[in-house]
């Protein structure tokens, strides 16, 4: 999962918490995965997820798919048909809702929370850790 984000504090931020859900076409479609992260969490540099003031940057957050990924549109042929036409182009629309955590220099914490009802995304299946990220972010 990459996610751009912006710090638009003149303070340093810390990302403590990132809890998203990503829906499928839209934020009334099925979920396609549950993504739940407390930072720092093991294998996590610290560092990767603070940002300086008005800083931005694309954070990076793996997705266990066994875990994570709702498998329910299994049970729907429409989905399936619709997630396999929108594989072979490797885009998709989802609707994503999202509270983020952060801590801000001196220890205040504070949640965002931020909905978008259709975001274009990227679809990248890999086998192995990609050289570069997926879908043209910085």
């Amino acid at each position: 999962v990459h996610l751009r984000v912006t710090n638009p504090l003149p303070q340093v931020v810390h990302v403590q918490d990132i809890k998203l859900v990503a829906h499928h076409m839209n934020l009334s479609g099925p979920v396609l995965y549950h993504y739940n992260r407390r930072i720092p969490a093991p294998g996590m540099d610290v560092g990767s997820y603070t940002l300086s003031s008005f800083e931005s940057r694309t954070l990076e957050f793996e997705l266990h798919p066994m875990i994570e990924v709702s498998w329910d549109f299994l049970f729907s042929p429409e989905e399936i048909v619709q997630l396999l036409m929108e594989a072979a182009k490797r885009n998709l629309s989802v609707g994503i809702d999202m509270n983020l955590t952060v801590a801000i220099d001196q220890g205040y914490v504070q949640t965002f929370q931020y909905k978008n009802n259709e975001l274009a995304g990227w679809l990248c299946f890999n086998p192995w850790t990609p050289m570069h990220r997926c879908g043209g972010l910085p």
